[in-house]
């Protein structure tokens, strides 16, 4: 069984969807938000009141996953406050030790340092309604999971971290497991307005597979912390997938998933209102189902891409949605980077409605060694955007556009730049205020059944 094989079969449970989210209509005036996964329960976000002294003991038949540890720690049994008067960092750091899930019931866990686990195999860390309080001031990284070639098989699951008091937060896991790395239903309320970004997972060895599930961090971050939502960091070399995940609101990207080596995997989804990009890729990664969109404009961002794929060769973009409603800047929905040597973008539907800005852009390559093939098959570009042009491409040998649908009716509005390349345009049919097609330099764009009949002229 392959990696990607083994990645679908190890997260088959959440592939239908993004709860609550909406069809897209390109034709329609708004779309509606998708609603979040699973809300935290009024346990964990209600400030703690009174409760027994006494934490009632949870059966262990209710304690999900205990088939695959040898031991079994209840956090409460074990000493640690469920109502966030005392830290918990000394009991639950005495408990990460391999073959052990930690279970944190039902509760309200006050941190104040940085949880540290740098070596171990099989190791869980799994809640129900449980919710991790910073200590006032406390802007360090929460849990502080595994290092390349020490750690491998960590679950983390079912946790929710407030970080709605000011002046705290920062990233709730750093994971760097070199195989079997699974989080699931991780939780945060309140905006991040300290420290660095929100998660960060690597998969540490070439044959590893990894698994981000219902990630929901809607809340997002305030600009001065440069934050992106997730980084999969320059450790990775494995496979890892984000599946049914929801990111919004940073400064630094959203998915920032384009390590050196290794490959990621974005099913479903939504992102939204990041800057740099709200998905970012490289190397030969999938984006699959998702949904981006941008619809505000906040005065410190600058280049609000929807999906960038910046480098490598043979990334996929598939059966996605994606709309640039407002934007703060914005350089494309889809956009190629000057790295990226070929790439496919297919089945996919790209809103404009933000003036100046492209469907999609491919920028002109720098360093590649291959034959910088891009493209576009099967692509729906509607809105109402004005000037530029839905897709753009700089200083590129044989881009192959296909089965395009574009009508735009923002004024002077373009339907392909080709700027000193060569491209083949094919079954395409395009309605726009300004040129169907603009050719610059030196290019050649071979047009075969397509509309209008002049489009080549």
């Amino acid at each position: 069984m392959d990696r990607r094989t083994y990645l679908k079969a190890l997260g088959a449970a959440g592939v239908a969807g993004l709860a609550g989210c909406a069809t897209f209509d390109p034709d329609g005036d708004e779309t509606p938000e998708p609603g979040p996964g699973p809300k935290p329960t009024e346990t964990e976000t209600a400030t703690a009141t009174a409760t027994p002294t006494e934490t009632p003991r949870t059966p262990t038949e209710q304690i999900p996953h205990t088939g695959r540890f040898d031991t079994v720690v209840d956090l409460a049994e074990a000493g640690a406050d469920t109502e966030a008067n005392e830290s918990v960092v000394d009991v639950l750091e005495d408990n990460l030790t391999d073959d052990t899930l930690v279970y944190l019931p039902p509760g309200r866990y006050l941190v104040d340092r940085t949880m540290r686990a740098k070596s171990f195999v099989n190791l869980g860390i799994v809640g129900k309604e449980a919710t991790i309080v910073p200590e006032p001031g406390f802007g360090s990284v929460f849990f502080d999971l595994g290092r390349p070639g020490q750690a491998s098989d960590l679950l983390f699951e079912d946790v929710t971290f407030d970080f709605r008091e000011p002046g705290v937060g920062s990233r709730p896991v750093s994971a760097l497991v070199d195989d079997g790395l699974v989080v699931r239903n991780l939780f945060v309320t309140g905006r991040q307005d300290t420290g660095q970004g929100m998660l960060r997972v690597d998969v540490t060895d070439a044959d590893g597979t990894g698994l981000v599930e219902n990630l929901q961090i809607p809340d997002g971050a305030v600009f001065e912390t440069s934050s992106n939502g997730v980084l999969v960091g320059d450790n990775h070399t494995g496979t890892i997938r984000f599946e049914n995940c929801r990111v919004e609101g940073f400064p630094d990207n959203g998915l920032y998933a384009d390590p050196q080596h290794g490959s990621v995997e974005v099913v479903g989804g939504y992102y939204a209102n990041s800057n740099i990009a709200n998905v970012r890729i490289g190397n030969d990664s999938v984006v699959r189902d998702v949904h981006v969109r941008c619809d505000a404009a906040p005065d410190q961002f600058s280049n609000m891409r929807g999906i960038r794929i910046t480098h490598g060769d043979g990334a996929v973009v598939e059966d996605c949605t994606v709309e640039m409603r407002r934007v703060a800047g914005s350089d494309g929905g889809i956009t190629f980077g000057k790295g990226c040597e070929s790439a496919t973008v297919k089945d996919t539907r790209i809103r404009v409605d933000a003036d100046n800005v492209n469907a999609v852009q491919i920028k002109h390559p720098e360093g590649v060694a291959g034959d910088e093939r891009i493209e576009l098959d099967s692509l729906k570009i509607t809105g109402g955007a004005a000037s530029s042009s839905a897709v753009e491409v700089h200083q590129r040998r044989d881009c192959t556009f296909k089965n395009l649908t574009i009508k735009q009716s923002g004024d002077d509005r373009d339907g392909f730049l080709i700027d000193r390349s060569t491209a083949a345009i094919r079954d395409c049919w395009v309605e726009v205020t300004g040129q169907p097609i603009v050719t610059m330099g030196d290019s050649t764009a071979h047009v075969v059944d397509s509309y209008p009949p002049n489009l080549n002229s």
